[in-house]
């Protein structure tokens, strides 16, 4: 019964999962199933928003990042390099200090993008950090 639901739901693509039964469509009296997406506290609704504008904000920069790093091609052995090292810049130098920076604002999560600000501060990283970098690097990095 209920506990391979619950189980269910635990994963990350389990609230489509119960959406896609088809359950809910032919049975209105069974509401109770999707009451739980009703039913969400402030938090859980903040932290999906939270999570939505940080895949959305994560997104964008990383955008950013590699069409700047075009400019620095031949630093990289290939595309997949460059891609694989604005990835791993996203990820470990820029994302988790906009979202503190965000957090402490305290400005809703659906006004959290990327400002010219960040953009700047981003490309003048980018420059100094490409001065130093060697091609490759970025494999080693990962494996830390």
């Amino acid at each position: 019964g209920r506990g391979g639901a619950s189980g269910r739901s635990s994963g990350q693509e389990g609230g489509q999962g119960v959406r896609s039964s088809g359950q809910e469509g032919g049975q209105p009296g069974q509401s109770g199933r999707t009451s739980s997406q009703e039913g969400r506290t402030n938090s859980q609704r903040n932290l999906q928003q939270r999570k939505e504008a940080t895949d959305k904000y994560r997104e964008d920069i990383t955008i950013l990042v590699k069409t700047f790093l075009q400019q620095f091609k031949e630093k990289f052995d290939d595309e997949k390099e460059l891609e694989a090292f604005a990835v791993w810049v996203v990820g470990n130098k820029v994302l988790d200090q906009e979202v503190n920076m965000f957090t402490k604002k305290g400005a809703p999560w659906n006004t959290f993008q990327v400002t010219s600000k960040t953009k700047h501060q981003v490309e003048e990283y980018l420059k100094n950090k490409m001065q130093k970098y060697s091609k490759g690097e970025v494999y080693k990095r990962q494996q830390k």
